[in-house]
Order: structure tokens, then sequence, then C-alpha cells
């Protein structure tokens, strides 16, 4: 009888998204709260805001049969230590046995992205604003190349994807690593002359 409950209520969570969003049938992931549901902008992956011991996180929860190369996102969470000046903090990714979904928590940004600072721009002197767009392109270049010097192409650089840490002084981080791939010598001969 356990069992059919256990499947019953994944079959909820997996189910009718419309009538409610899923937080209302699962309130914990792993030993996580979870606060909402934020509406998912892509097909791979449900996005919640969970919070632990009162700090704030971000999980993406991959949707099932959705595989993302976890070695990578293992590789990204070592390397968002060692440049989490540039690159949002992974703090873990791994398969959820109870959900049978891979998943990562990462840190929270409030900030918005680089689509909702441009709308911000239209407002401000041409002065601030060229200054503005200045740190921005220096922010992106500083990240890209943080990321390539640890071989990793993101692959998917749009304004979604650029968040908005800090906003005095701006600070800008990348997001979404879902299409990436790790380069090396023979891949990148080959990868690069086809994106």
């Amino acid at each position: 009888m356990e069992d059919k409950t256990q499947l019953e209520n994944l079959t909820k969570i997996e189910g009718d998204r419309q009538k409610a969003s899923s937080n209302h049938f699962i309130k914990n992931f792993r030993e996580y709260v979870i606060l909402k549901e934020i509406p998912a902008k892509g097909a791979e992956a449900d996005n919640f805001l969970i919070q632990k011991d009162q700090q704030t996180f971000f999980l993406k929860l991959y949707r099932k049969g959705f595989n993302p190369n976890i070695q990578l996102l293992k590789n990204l969470k070592e390397i968002s230590k060692k440049i989490k000046q540039h690159v949002v903090q992974i703090y873990d990714v791994g398969y959820d046995e109870d959900l049978q979904r891979y998943y990562e928590i990462l840190e929270y940004i409030e900030n918005g992205d680089l689509s909702t600072l441009k709308e911000e721009l239209v407002h401000y002197p041409q002065q601030k604003k060229e200054k503005i767009i200045d740190t921005i392109i220096n922010e992106v270049y500083l990240a890209l190349k943080s990321l390539h010097e640890n071989n990793i192409i993101h692959r998917d650089l749009k304004p979604k994807n650029i968040l908005i840490r800090n906003k005095e002084p701006l600070n800008l981080v990348l997001i979404d690593f879902g299409i990436s791939r790790t380069l090396d010598e023979e891949l990148s001969k080959i990868n690069t002359t086809s994106f």
C-alpha cells in the first residue's frame, strides 16, 4: 500500500501542472524546504526557490527523461568555486532516486538578468549608459575567459543566462550550463567550425 501511495505522489508531481503548481504536492527536496516554484522558461527543468538554515537557494530539477551531462556539471561545481566571481555558485548536483530526476542546487541571485538591465538602461543618461555597457562587455569577457581557461565552452550565451549578482558595482555571472561542453584539443578543432 505504501508503494502505491509513493507512486501516486510522484504522479501528482509529474501530473497536472495547470491546476496547481507542483510545490503543492512536494514541500521538501532532500533537506531543503521548497518556498515556491518559479515559472520555467525552457522545457528541460522545473525551477524552485528552496531554503535551508535561513539561506535561499535555486533548485533546477530536470524533467524526467532529460539526462544532463552529470560529469560536466560536477566539474562545473568545482570550477564555480574557483571562478565564483564570474559563474553562479553551484552547491550540489546529482540524481534524486525518490523523484528519479537530476538536479542542481545553485546560488540564488535575485537582481534579474541582463535583459532586465537592458530595459533599465533606456532611462539612463548617455554617459552612464556607455559606462555600464563597457562594464557589461568586460564582465562577460572575463567570465568567458575564465571558463575557457578551465576548458569549458558555454554554448548558450544570451541575456537570460547572464545574471546580475550586484548592481553597484555591477557584477555579472553566467548560468545555465545545460549544453556546455568540455574543451580539448581535438574537440575544439572540430566543434568551433560548427557553431
